[in-house]
Parts: structure tokens; C-alpha cells; sequence
């Protein structure tokens, strides 16, 4: 603890300074006399800094279209479109139907016309499926040569199979 005392000791403490100009200004404190503004006396002062009711002037466009700012110096002469207007004259500035020309000049613009086709029926379509099929009596018989082989196709050619009989098949089972 003697150590800390003598080397604190040879360190400047509180007040061993002189400020520049001289003027020694350690003096005590003193209590502030300033009386902070309230949130209303704050509000109050920024809606002094903004215009309040007839201290706008209207809008107003000379002759050449640009707009004059301040009060009443003559009345405007603007004519607003109105939406309808806006978007009249946004179509306009589009093609509409018959604004393209079609490419080798051939113009397939015409009136329309009414099919005159009738779709089938179910049972229309099933008759028309059913004439595709082969129906009773329309197989022609199996032939079979002289050596066994089969004849498809109604005598286009003969196959090189060799069925087996009903015997052959039980004895092979």
C-alpha cells in the first residue's frame, strides 16, 4: 500500500493543470436554468413552420402549360382528361382488328359460318367400331396340309407350325 501512496504521489492530481488563456475556470458547478420545451410547446412551434387553411394558393397553368405558384393570379385554363378520356387515348395508340396485314397478301378476313357437321352418337360410334371387327362366321376354317402345317390367312400361306392334337396335349400334360 506504501508503494501505491508514494507513486500516486508523484502523479499531477485534480486542479494541478492551468488551462490555456488563464482564465482558471474551476469554480464549483452551477444548477442549469433552462427550461426544456414540452412535447405540445415542441408541436406547437413545428405547426408554426407549416401552412395552415387559406394559406394555399390553387394550382395554376398558364397559356404555355406550365404551372404558376402562388395566389390567384389568374385562372387556369387546364382541362384534365378524365379516365374515360385516358384510356381512349391509350387504345388508340394500339392495333386493333384488321390492323395487320397477312403475310402473300391473301386476305382471310371473311364472315364466319355455321358448321354443318353432326358428331356421331354412342351408338353411332359403336356401329361404325363393331363394322371394323370380324363377326360370326367370318373366320375362315383352320387348314392344314398334307404335312401338318397350318394355313393362315385364308390360303395366303402355309405356316411351318405344328399344332398338336387334343390327344397330344392330354398325353402331355
Amino acid at each position: 500500500v506504501d508503494v501505491l501512496i508514494n507513486d500516486a504521489s508523484k502523479k499531477p492530481g485534480p486542479g494541478a493543470y492551468k488551462l490555456k488563456g488563464g482564465v482558471d475556470l474551476i469554480s464549483g458547478g452551477a444548477f442549469s436554468t433552462a427550461s426544456p420545451l414540452t412535447d405540445v410547446d415542441r408541436l406547437a412551434m413545428e405547426a408554426k413552420l407549416k401552412p395552415g387553411p387559406g394559406e394555399y394558393g390553387p394550382l395554376l397553368v398558364d397559356a404555355k402549360g406550365r404551372t404558376m405558384l402562388g395566389r390567384g393570379r389568374t385562372w387556369s385554363k387546364a382541362k384534365p382528361l378524365s379516365d374515360v378520356d385516358v384510356l381512349i387515348n391509350d387504345a388508340s395508340k394500339k392495333p386493333g382488328p384488321g390492323a395487320y396485314k397477312l403475310k402473300g397478301g391473301v386476305d382471310l378476313i371473311s364472315g364466319g359460318a355455321f358448321s354443318t357437321a353432326s358428331p356421331l352418337t354412342d351408338v353411332d360410334r359403336l356401329a361404325m367400331e363393331a363394322k371394323l371387327k370380324p363377326g360370326p362366321g367370318e373366320y375362315g376354317p383352320l387348314l392344314v396340309d398334307a404335312k401338318g402345317r397350318t394355313m393362315l390367312g385364308r390360303g395366303r400361306t402355309w405356316s411351318k407350325a405344328k399344332p398338336l392334337s387334343d390327344v397330344d396335349v392330354l398325353i402331355n400334360d
